[in-house]
Protein backbone atom coordinates (compact mmCIF):
# COMPACT_ATOMS: atom_id res chain seq x y z
CA UNK A 1 0.00 0.00 0.00
CA UNK A 2 1.00 3.70 -0.88
CA UNK A 3 -0.49 7.48 -0.17
CA UNK A 4 -2.17 8.30 -3.13
CA UNK A 5 0.16 11.40 -3.54
CA UNK A 6 2.72 9.00 -4.25
CA UNK A 7 0.98 7.93 -7.21
CA UNK A 8 -0.88 11.20 -8.11
CA UNK A 9 0.36 15.16 -8.55
CA UNK A 10 -2.75 16.07 -6.01
CA UNK A 11 -4.06 19.90 -6.11
CA UNK A 12 -7.50 21.72 -5.68
CA UNK A 13 -9.60 22.24 -8.81
CA UNK A 14 -10.96 25.84 -9.80
CA UNK A 15 -13.21 26.26 -6.80
CA UNK A 16 -14.94 27.92 -9.51
CA UNK A 17 -18.94 29.44 -8.89
CA UNK A 18 -20.84 28.36 -11.96
CA UNK A 19 -23.31 30.85 -11.13
CA UNK A 20 -20.23 33.04 -12.45
CA UNK A 21 -19.68 31.36 -15.45
CA UNK A 22 -22.12 31.65 -18.57
CA UNK A 23 -23.43 28.43 -19.64
CA UNK A 24 -22.99 27.28 -23.25
CA UNK A 25 -23.01 24.26 -25.83
CA UNK A 26 -20.68 21.70 -26.08
CA UNK A 27 -19.66 22.89 -29.54
CA UNK A 28 -17.54 26.17 -28.31
CA UNK A 29 -17.37 25.45 -24.60
CA UNK A 30 -15.87 23.50 -21.92
CA UNK A 31 -17.16 20.71 -19.29
CA UNK A 32 -17.63 21.83 -15.67
CA UNK A 33 -17.45 19.26 -13.16
CA UNK A 34 -18.78 19.44 -9.60
CA UNK A 35 -19.24 17.16 -7.00
CA UNK A 36 -21.86 15.41 -8.32
CA UNK A 37 -21.61 11.71 -8.06
CA UNK A 38 -23.48 11.44 -11.34
CA UNK A 39 -22.79 12.09 -15.13
CA UNK A 40 -19.14 11.53 -14.04
CA UNK A 41 -19.60 15.06 -11.83
CA UNK A 42 -20.67 16.60 -15.52
CA UNK A 43 -22.97 19.50 -15.12
CA UNK A 44 -22.81 21.41 -17.72
CA UNK A 45 -20.75 23.21 -20.64
CA UNK A 46 -19.65 26.72 -19.95
CA UNK A 47 -17.33 29.36 -21.72
CA UNK A 48 -13.70 29.27 -21.70
CA UNK A 49 -12.65 31.52 -19.12
CA UNK A 50 -8.99 32.64 -19.43
CA UNK A 51 -9.00 33.44 -15.74
CA UNK A 52 -9.27 29.42 -14.92
CA UNK A 53 -6.69 27.03 -15.37
CA UNK A 54 -7.73 23.94 -17.55
CA UNK A 55 -7.36 20.29 -16.80
CA UNK A 56 -6.62 17.84 -19.07
CA UNK A 57 -8.92 14.81 -19.98
CA UNK A 58 -7.69 11.66 -18.61
CA UNK A 59 -6.92 13.41 -14.92
CA UNK A 60 -9.39 11.90 -12.19
CA UNK A 61 -11.48 14.55 -10.21
CA UNK A 62 -12.67 13.82 -6.69
CA UNK A 63 -15.27 14.85 -4.54
CA UNK A 64 -14.21 15.97 -1.17
CA UNK A 65 -17.44 16.56 0.52
CA UNK A 66 -21.13 16.34 -0.08
CA UNK A 67 -23.25 13.23 -0.12
CA UNK A 68 -21.08 11.04 -2.11
CA UNK A 69 -17.60 11.95 -0.76
CA UNK A 70 -15.13 10.23 -2.81
CA UNK A 71 -17.00 10.28 -5.72
CA UNK A 72 -13.43 9.25 -8.40
CA UNK A 73 -14.38 9.67 -12.03
CA UNK A 74 -11.93 9.57 -15.23
CA UNK A 75 -12.57 12.59 -17.32
CA UNK A 76 -12.97 12.15 -21.05
CA UNK A 77 -12.54 15.67 -21.62
CA UNK A 78 -11.00 18.94 -20.81
CA UNK A 79 -12.56 20.64 -17.58
CA UNK A 80 -12.95 23.49 -14.96
CA UNK A 81 -13.90 22.45 -11.66
CA UNK A 82 -15.91 23.68 -9.05
CA UNK A 83 -15.90 23.65 -5.07
CA UNK A 84 -14.13 20.82 -3.05
CA UNK A 85 -13.28 19.04 -6.05
CA UNK A 86 -9.85 17.77 -6.20
CA UNK A 87 -7.92 16.91 -9.40
CA UNK A 88 -5.30 13.71 -9.73
CA UNK A 89 -2.67 13.26 -12.36
CA UNK A 90 -0.49 10.48 -12.60
CA UNK A 91 3.07 10.88 -11.89
CA UNK A 92 3.79 8.04 -14.27
CA UNK A 93 1.77 7.14 -17.41
CA UNK A 94 -0.96 4.83 -16.81
CA UNK A 95 -3.67 3.09 -18.57
CA UNK A 96 -7.79 4.19 -18.11
CA UNK A 97 -8.29 0.45 -16.51
CA UNK A 98 -5.36 1.48 -13.91
CA UNK A 99 -7.45 4.97 -13.14
CA UNK A 100 -10.47 3.17 -13.25
CA UNK A 101 -9.06 0.79 -10.81
CA UNK A 102 -8.01 3.79 -8.29
CA UNK A 103 -11.24 5.70 -8.81
CA UNK A 104 -12.65 2.41 -7.26
CA UNK A 105 -9.86 2.02 -4.55
CA UNK A 106 -10.53 5.79 -3.28
CA UNK A 107 -14.57 5.26 -3.87
CA UNK A 108 -14.16 2.27 -1.60
CA UNK A 109 -13.02 4.50 1.28
CA UNK A 110 -15.97 6.64 1.65
CA UNK A 111 -17.30 4.62 4.72
CA UNK A 112 -14.88 6.60 6.55
CA UNK A 113 -15.73 10.00 6.22
CA UNK A 114 -20.05 9.33 5.29
CA UNK A 115 -20.32 7.81 9.37
CA UNK A 116 -18.52 10.47 10.63
CA UNK A 117 -19.68 13.31 8.22
CA UNK A 118 -16.53 14.83 7.67
CA UNK A 119 -14.76 16.14 4.34
CA UNK A 120 -11.70 14.65 3.13
CA UNK A 121 -10.37 18.01 1.97
CA UNK A 122 -6.84 17.55 4.30
CA UNK A 123 -7.00 13.74 4.22
CA UNK A 124 -7.14 12.56 0.69
CA UNK A 125 -3.82 13.02 -0.27
CA UNK A 126 -2.30 10.51 2.51
CA UNK A 127 -5.06 7.52 1.74
CA UNK A 128 -3.49 4.49 1.38
CA UNK A 129 -4.33 2.68 -2.37
CA UNK A 130 -2.48 -0.21 -3.66
CA UNK A 131 1.14 0.45 -5.69
CA UNK A 132 0.68 -0.15 -9.19
CA UNK A 133 2.35 -3.72 -8.64
CA UNK A 134 -0.27 -4.40 -6.44
CA UNK A 135 -3.30 -4.16 -8.84
CA UNK A 136 -4.57 -7.28 -9.43
CA UNK A 137 -4.35 -9.35 -12.59
CA UNK A 138 -8.32 -9.67 -13.12
CA UNK A 139 -8.50 -5.78 -13.09
CA UNK A 140 -7.32 -5.90 -16.33
CA UNK A 141 -8.58 -8.85 -17.27
CA UNK A 142 -12.11 -7.56 -16.08
CA UNK A 143 -11.77 -3.93 -17.07
CA UNK A 144 -10.01 -4.08 -19.98
CA UNK A 145 -11.86 -2.68 -23.05
CA UNK A 146 -12.44 -5.23 -26.10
Amino acid sequence: MVELNELFDIEYGNQADLNKLVETSSSDGIRFISRSSENLGFQCYVKKDKKLKTYKGGTITVTLGGTYVLSSFVQPDDYYTGQNVKVLTPKVEMSDVEKYFYCFAIASNRYRYTSHGREANKTLDNLLVPSIDEIPKWVYEDLAIK
